[in-house]
């Protein structure tokens, strides 16, 4: 969001940019598909259909959803949870059935419930160190039966003001969860950067 100098758009403009562009570079690709805006729901049908196509004209190895929670489920539900569970599922077949079986890596944005964040502040208001659990996920325990990994971030005032972000790990399926740490985050930038403390 930061605005750019002069001196810093000729640098973005004649040297990052082309660098990017230049397919000797090896660098991969970011493809952005937005839901139909004419179309109320966006179901896992839409998602593999559009995925499935644009594969088979550029591979890729990485599908990634911004938000879960807001993916419609193929059948009517009256509640929140079936019809989140039945979401879950389907990005489950999906990253398993992706191209003919071969499978594809599905990273999915969820949301945590307010009682789960409520319980993490009061860990960390006892001394403790805030942290979530599985439980804490909003609607969704076919995510908690369904995912190979979970993770979530923690961020309260202190960590905001020394640009800090706190990760830990909930669940793996295959191996220990990672012991939690920290990332320097520069908000401005929408960056994510190592973090020495």
């Amino acid at each position: 969001d930061a605005l750019l100098s002069e001196a810093e758009k000729e640098f973005l403009l004649k040297y990052v940019v082309p660098d990017f562009d230049d397919p000797a570079n090896g660098y991969g690709k970011i493809h952005i598909r937005v839901a139909d805006p004419d179309k109320m729901d966006f179901t896992s049908t839409d998602l593999k259909a559009q995925a499935e196509l644009l594969y088979s004209q550029d591979p890729f190895r990485t599908i990634f959803i911004d938000h879960a929670g807001l993916m419609a489920s193929r059948t009517k539900y009256n509640s929140t949870t079936e019809s989140t569970n039945e979401v879950m599922r389907d990005l489950k077949k999906i990253a398993l059935g992706f191209n003919r079986g071969a499978g594809m890596a599905l990273v999915a944005l969820f949301q945590i419930n307010r009682e789960g964040f409520k319980t993490a502040m009061k860990r960390l208001e006892k001394g403790g160190q805030a942290s979530y659990q599985l439980t804490d996920l909003a609607y969704a325990n076919e995510c908690e039966k369904s995912s190979d990994v979970v993770t979530a971030g923690w961020i309260d005032d202190d960590l905001r003001a020394r640009n800090r972000l706190q990760m830990q790990c909930l669940k793996t399926r295959d191996s220990e969860p990672f012991e939690t740490f920290l990332i320097r985050t520069e908000m401005p930038w929408r960056r994510f950067l190592t973090c020495y403390d």
